[in-house]
């Protein structure tokens, strides 16, 4: 932060630290009563603390610059984007693109050119919240699937680191205040360094509603409502100490309806309240100073703008009502000042909904999104009307008192978390321009220190009531930073103090300082001390300690006041006159609370514990250091296992008590749930087991009882929870082991005659066949269905298969056949169904005719069985044979009829006879046929008988027909 100087030379106090109450040029003496009446507890009045930033001018130093209304031309419409200033009057700009899900960042130049626009895709399971600036660095706060993340990267966009938290949920806010990064959501506080490790994790006290959670300069405020008609305002410091714990008795119920609280640049806090007020829900805007009490409270009429954003500058409150009307809605801006009256309201140009309002020099950024596209909109004090922003009836508002007074709340540690590195995102171009929509002046304020009338209004500086400037230039700031310890002294009491001078002059001098029975500032009160100075010198920013006595005091809260004489009137207000030496009184108290009981130590009786419960011990409140057994200091102590615990305390006068504790651990039976299984797959196993115990059984899945079937493979864990919840627990792996696997064929045809090999090739298998062969190969010969079981030990299969036998075609053909030289033979044999056939001669008949001699084959397929057969054709050669055509005879004589036969040729006449001559007496045709085995040949002949006439006149006719 600009113009910060941090202060040195005190040790800053931690709530709930323990503190040595005895500095070493103290020593108890004699006189110090066996009795201590001490029990202090530093309580939660100012805001000053160790290393707290002070500002000597906190006006802004611009006047008369020209900036831009602004409208963004995207690739993708913004589904959300928010703007935050940047250095060298640039503009932070993220957002996301709803339709293709896209996170984009980047910086908007003054100009309104972008640099690089970096965007990557949601699907990475990565958000973007919020993109901010520290010094030369910027840090986006991101989330990973559930988990809070940390980019840090420089101006130039490199990357430095990306830290993963996980358990840290997402959807906090954080901010940068004093080197720190302060983190909050929920119902949880924590503080990281710049390099992203965890200085401390908190929890804050749960309550029934979503709280407002807001980090500022100071430290962590959160709000919520615990009850329909109570409010909780607590805020821890940045060393996360519970400072402020405040509660506001609500008039009406709450609605619950927050919307993220801002902090004030004066130490307090804003934020929106929904209450059910009698004319329906409104939306109160509560100011809160930097003690957590309410300065103002007030509502516009009619507004149900709860989701409107809102911020604060300098004390005054940019406001975003949403007013509905029977037209739709009215959307205004009100611009309250620091003692909450409307100063102006404003509307602007175009219908946008504006969620997010960011703090802009002194004024604001307006996040407008509206139906033609995203505006960036200025807005300030002294804003006139311009081409964005137009004048507006004033609104109505009305006070809702509401007060605040202290409680009691409590917070907790958190273990801190460890961060891992993440894995760089994906990251792409989005494409994004601005045009400007009209050029406007940042409007010109008064400069406190520059001797100079900057706004022209004939007043210079601080006599300028327009100028929120520090009225303390040039003085002393005495504040008294904190109250280190208290001891016993006899009846006396030593206070050591913090005192700081944050003020822009040295001191030289004395001023007054005052112990009171009570807070002087709300009540009257008695002074328990008096003529107490603070002397020497002090120069600005630097630090002290010094050490007083006073009175003992009964139980209650002792304040300490620097710069207040005894005398004065309590309690003190706006009109107490404080030494002008010190420019601000109001930093100048701290407060105790003492207890004049001293507490009994005692950490109760033995106890027995189930295996690997943890248990919390804790001594009693009141002492001023603890002390167990292996020197862990605080009151409140793990005991994670079994033993002797002791711890010794002191109390605030240095007595010491002593207690110790045995913690034993409780014998159980222990559960066995036996060997690992291993099973087929497919199959299940039964686990169960029993026993007469009274308690109850939780498998690690959730099942209850001991009983369960098992199909797959894992560990499976069996808890026995006795009534006091001790748990024994025994754990059984179980695999499951793949079935072997038989590829066999379901039916095998082997031709008569031949055989069939099966072969298992799985050595390490065994096998069993239907015969008790265990071999992995058998020969199978005749038909029929066999079995065979294979086994890996845990897995057994069995498979059958038929073995067919197919005979062999049937071939039949002679040795051998004879033909007749130039005759053909046909060569037939009887065809069989689905049997194939092929002759030598390619032909694919079962029957064939051949003229030529040779040996012929024939092959039969049926079903891949074969057959054979051969024929031997053997060519005869035909007989001869002649007989004349016609032979004449007279009547009554004999014609004798004969051929020529040779060795092995028969003979048949058409009359019967086989002799190789007939005597023919009688007209006709007479047939002789001459054979040799497979050859026959045969002639006719015509014989006539005939008498005298016919022979003579035969006779001349065939004389005639030889003479012609």
């Amino acid at each position: 932060m600009e113009g910060c100087y941090y202060s040195e030379g005190a040790k800053p106090i931690f709530r709930n630290e323990v503190i040595n109450l005895l500095p070493s040029n103290i020593q108890l003496g004699d006189d110090l009563p066996t009795a201590v009446e001490a029990n202090i507890k530093i309580l939660d009045l100012s805001v000053s603390s160790y290393n707290d930033c002070r500002i000597p001018n906190p006006c802004p130093k611009n006047c008369n610059e020209e900036v831009s209304h602004l409208k963004l031309i995207k690739e993708k419409r913004s589904n959300t984007f928010q703007v935050h200033p940047g250095s060298n009057d640039e503009l932070l700009l993220s957002g996301f693109a709803v339709e293709d899900e896209t996170y984009y960042y980047g910086t908007l130049k003054k100009d309104g050119s972008f640099a690089k626009i970096n965007s990557f895709s949601s699907n990475q399971k990565n958000g973007l919240q919020k993109y901010i600036e520290h010094e030369n660095f910027r840090y986006l706060i991101m989330s990973d699937g559930p988990n809070f993340v940390l980019k840090k990267e420089t101006l130039n966009g490199v990357e430095v680191f990306t830290k993963v938290y996980n358990g840290v949920k997402k959807d906090i806010t954080v901010h940068i205040y004093n080197e720190r990064l302060l983190g909050s959501g929920g119902n949880f506080a924590f503080c990281l360094d710049l390099d992203g490790n965890m200085l401390w994790n908190k929890s804050i006290l749960k309550n029934d509603a979503a709280p407002v959670n807001v980090a500022s300069k100071d430290g962590i405020w959160n709000v919520f409502v615990n009850s329909l008609l109570e409010l909780h305002i607590t805020k821890i410091d940045i060393h996360g100490t519970l400072e402020i714990s405040k509660i506001v008795k609500l008039p009406y119920p709450s609605n619950s309806n927050f919307i993220q609280g801002v902090a004030s640049d004066l130490g307090g806090l804003v934020f929106k309240l929904g209450l059910t007020l009698p004319e329906g829900v409104r939306n109160i805007l509560v100011k809160v100073d930097k003690n957590g009490s309410v300065e103002y409270s007030k509502y516009v009429e009619n507004d149900t703008g709860s989701f409107a954003g809102y911020s604060e500058n300098s004390g005054y409150v940019l406001h975003h009502t949403v007013i509905p009307t029977s037209a739709g809605v009215e959307r205004k801006f009100n611009l309250f000042n620091p003692d909450g009256d409307i100063v102006y309201t404003k509307e602007l140009s175009v219908a946008c909904d504006v969620n997010q309002i960011s703090k802009f020099k002194h004024g604001w950024i307006l996040n407008c999104r509206a139906a033609d596209g995203d505006y960036i909109v200025y807005i300030f004090p002294e804003t006139t009307e311009d081409c964005m922003i137009k004048n507006s009836l004033p609104v109505k508002t009305f006070e809702l008192s509401l007060s605040s007074e202290n409680t009691n709340l409590t917070i907790s540690d958190l273990p801190n978390i460890m961060p891992n590195n993440m894995t760089e995102l994906i990251m792409k171009n989005f494409n994004m321009a601005a045009s400007k929509v009209c050029e406007i002046f940042i409007p010109c304020i008064e400069i406190c220190d520059n001797g100079i009338d900057d706004d022209d209004n004939g007043l210079a500086d601080c006599n300028d009531p327009t100028c929120p400037c520090n009225t303390c230039l040039n003085k002393v700031d005495l504040v008294l930073s904190s109250i280190d310890s208290i001891h016993c002294i006899g009846n006396e009491y030593m206070a050591t103090l913090t005192i700081c001078n944050k003020g822009d002059a040295d001191f030289n001098g004395n001023v007054p300082l005052v112990f009171y029975d009570g807070n002087p500032w709300e009540k009257s009160v008695n002074a328990l001390s008096t003529s107490l100075l603070f002397l020497g010198s002090l120069q600005k920013d630097s630090c002290t300690q010094v050490t007083y006595r006073f009175a003992k005091y009964r139980d209650g809260d002792i304040f300490a006041v620097i710069n207040a004489k005894e005398n004065l009137m309590t309690p003190f207000d706006q009109n107490t006159i404080f030494s002008d030496v010190d420019c601000d009184p109001s930093n100048n108290t701290k407060s105790i609370r003492f207890a004049p009981s001293i507490p009994t130590l005692d950490l109760g009786p033995d106890v027995e514990i189930c295996r690997g419960q943890v248990v919390s011990l804790s001594a009693q409140d009141g002492f001023s250091s603890y002390q167990w057994q292996d020197f862990y200091p605080n009151k409140n102590y793990s005991a994670f296992t079994p033993g002797l615990y002791t711890v010794t305390v002191s109390d605030y006068c240095g007595n010491l008590q002593k207690d110790e504790i045995l913690i034993k651990e409780k014998k159980l039976a222990p559960i066995l749930l036996g060997d690992d299984k291993s099973i087929c797959e497919g199959s299940t196993i039964e686990v169960n087991y029993i026993t007469t115990m009274n308690g109850k059984f939780v498998w690690d899945d959730g099942l209850e009882g001991a009983y369960r079937k098992v199909d797959t493979a894992g560990s499976y864990t069996l808890g026995f929870y006795t009534p006091d919840n001790c748990v024994v627990k025994d754990t059984i792996e179980v695999k499951v082991i793949p079935a072997p696997i038989l590829n066999l064929e379901d039916s095998i045809a082997i031709c008569e005659g031949s055989s069939h090999t099966v072969t298992l090739s799985q050595s390490e298998l065994k096998y069993n066949w239907y015969d008790g062969d265990v071999s992995s190969t058998k020969v199978f010969n005749q038909a029929g269905v066999y079995t065979v079981s294979v086994s890996n030990d845990v897995c057994t299969v069995q498979d059958s298969f038929m073995i067919e036998i197919i005979q062999k075609p049937i071939l039949n053909l002679p040795d051998t056949l004879n033909f007749c030289k130039g005759d053909s033979i046909l060569i037939s044999l009887q065809p069989q169904q689905t049997t194939s056939y092929i002759w030598n001669t390619g032909e694919k008949t079962p029957n064939i005719t051949v003229n030529k001699p040779g040996i012929y084959t024939i092959e039969a397929i049926t079903q891949n069985c074969f057959s054979s057969d051969s024929i031997l054709l053997i060519e005869l050669t035909k007989p001869v044979v002649f007989l004349q055509p016609k032979t004449n005879a007279c009547e009554g004589d004999t014609v004798n009829l004969s051929v020529n036969l040779i060795s092995g040729q028969n003979v048949i006449w058409s009359t019967g006879q086989t002799t190789p001559g007939i005597p023919v007496t009688s007209s006709g045709k007479y047939t002789v046929m001459i054979s040799n085995e497979s050859c026959s040949v045969s002639d006719t002949t015509d014989v006539i008988f005939i008498n005298d006439l016919q022979l003579d006149y035969l006779n001349r006719s065939t004389a005639a027909m030889e003479k012609s």
